[in-house]
């Protein structure tokens, strides 16, 4: 996986420096053209980067799904009920 993002990296930093240099140029479509590869490097990037950190995360959100529903279904059950603040 770290290869795999640092290859990523590698993709989206070359990405940048050919935006920089077509900004140099000032051409309009050669800009929107480096934007849009680096964009496109950035959301592959990302992407991997979101699928890491669920995979991370899925035992321990099992667990608070688990912990949730419960506390769900037992907030069905309140009762209201009068009270007397003893002093």
């Amino acid at each position: 996986m770290r290869k795999s993002l640092l290859r990523k990296k590698a993709t989206i930093e070359s990405a940048l420096e050919k935006l920089k240099e077509v900004h140099k140029l000032q051409d309009i479509n050669a800009i929107e053209e480096a934007t849009k590869v680096l964009n496109d490097a950035w959301m592959a990037a990302s992407q991997d980067m979101y699928n890491a950190t669920q995979g991370a995360a899925q035992p321990g959100a099992a667990g608070a799904d688990a912990a949730g529903a419960t506390g769900q279904a037992g907030a069905e059950n309140v009762t209201d009920a009068e009270f007397e603040e003893v002093k």
